[in-house]
């Protein structure tokens, strides 16, 4: 009881696609909720003792995966199984890879069946605990998947990315590197599933056929680069831990921790690449920032902080012909550094625009030290940022879908014309 955060709210939505919890997801475990987890303890034959303990969150995960398990009987087939949950033989066989033969099942065999609709928790603040759950639950379901991890936060927290694609050319996008643009995070989650339900029903995204995709192509996509910054914004940090005190000391003037921007550190992390670095952080340094804080401060040298080591690590060693980087907001799509226009730059970037009705332009003001900055310098390859969305940040979770809407086609365009371009 009195439980507050993100964790609660996936609690919540868990419940509700139980069918026992009707309230709002608003990440505090009220006496509703405890009620709605003792019915459903009553339910599955667990100690009904109101208290979210491993036994309940195991017998909760199905409806976090939106998947359940189950024993084949005689008569069955794998159509009619598929028939019966609503989803496609397709969407059966993506999320029981060994079944090599659909024809044959045989009594007892053991399936992953999954229902119809999103696993992705997008009515509610992301975190790095979040983002896991979904990518297990994505996982489940799709068995071409794959996640690997690039490497640890400050914190020691994960930076997980996910690989679709079997091809050999290669793109990376990426997300979340401001902590308070955390709402792209689960956007490009939002993609990655949406490709993947594509692929196992073998229908076209964006009018591109998704099976081509995975044939052609293999997308790396990190959507939490800054995984310490987000768990501070959306509430998994606690207040009474260290990193969070730590944080709070040095917050500047700026709303706590809404207005936060920075890894826990206190290091931008999009002005920490080496993209002329140096004159980036002279620039901050005039305009007054020459120490840690919630945003702006470039570090003490180019990749100081494992963040965007690891980011640089993971992109050189994939050696990707196109990056894209979400960030919010504006509505823009950014696209040189400097004077640097990589061949095919303006086609693709024009391209995105025609999808999204962004304006592809130049960031205001000069610029260094970002992730597509560094890309463009180190590769003369395409590489783009997107600022998605309008507002003040952090943009409202109610502007998801609308957001995505324009961001989607973004993201398609950027394969559809790197795979012309070759």
């Amino acid at each position: 009881m009195g439980s507050r955060g993100p964790a609660v709210q996936l609690l919540q939505t868990a419940l509700s696609r139980a069918g026992v919890y009707e309230d709002a997801a608003d990440g505090v475990f009220c006496q509703s909720a405890r009620t709605a987890v003792r019915a459903f303890q009553d339910a599955n034959a667990l100690t009904s003792d109101g208290i979210v303990g491993r036994d309940t969150w195991r017998a909760l995960k199905p409806y976090l995966n939106r998947t359940l398990t189950y024993a084949v009987k005689p008569g069955d087939t794998l159509s009619a199984l598929a028939a019966r949950q609503g989803v496609t033989l397709g969407e059966v066989l993506a999320a029981n890879p060994l079944i090599a033969d659909p024809d044959y099942i045989f009594p007892g065999l053991i399936l992953t069946l999954p229902w119809p609709g999103s696993v992705i928790t997008s009515a509610i603040a992301y975190s790095s605990e979040i983002m896991a759950a979904n990518i297990a639950a994505l996982q489940s379901r799709f068995g071409f998947l794959e996640c690997s991890v690039a490497g640890a936060s400050l914190l020691g927290r994960d930076i997980l990315y996910l690989r679709f694609g079997r091809g050999g050319v290669n793109v990376v996008y990426n997300a979340a590197h401001h902590a308070n643009e955390w709402i792209t995070a689960p956007h490009l989650m939002r993609f990655i599933e949406q490709l993947c339900t594509a692929k196992a029903r073998g229908e076209e995204l964006l009018g591109i056929p998704a099976n081509r995709l995975y044939d052609l192509l293999s997308l790396y996509a990190v959507p939490m680069v800054n995984p310490d910054g987000v768990d501070l914004v959306t509430g998994q940090l606690k207040p009474d831990s260290a990193a969070y005190q730590q944080a709070y000391a040095i917050r500047g003037e700026l709303p706590f921790p809404s207005g936060w921007k920075a890894n826990i550190r206190g290091v931008d992390l999009n002005n920490n690449y080496p993209a002329l670095f140096e004159k980036g952080k002279e620039e901050k340094e005039k305009l007054g920032t020459n120490r840690p804080g919630p945003r702006d401060y470039t570090g003490s040298h180019a990749l100081s902080e494992p963040e965007s080591a690891h980011m640089v690590s993971l992109t050189n060693a994939v050696n990707p012909a196109l990056t894209i980087a979400l960030h919010t907001q504006g509505r823009e799509i950014y696209w040189r550094f400097e004077s640097i226009t990589p061949p095919g730059s303006l086609r693709i970037g024009e391209a995105m625009a025609a999808a999204s009705g962004y304006t592809l332009t130049d960031p205001p003001g000069a610029s260094y030290g970002g992730y597509k900055d560094w890309f463009i310098l180190a590769k003369n390859r395409p590489g783009f940022t997107v600022e998605a969305g309008q507002g003040v940040n952090p943009l409202p979770i109610e502007d998801f879908e609308e957001d995505y809407k324009e961001v989607a086609p973004i993201l398609m365009a950027g394969m559809r014309e790197i795979l012309r371009s070759l």
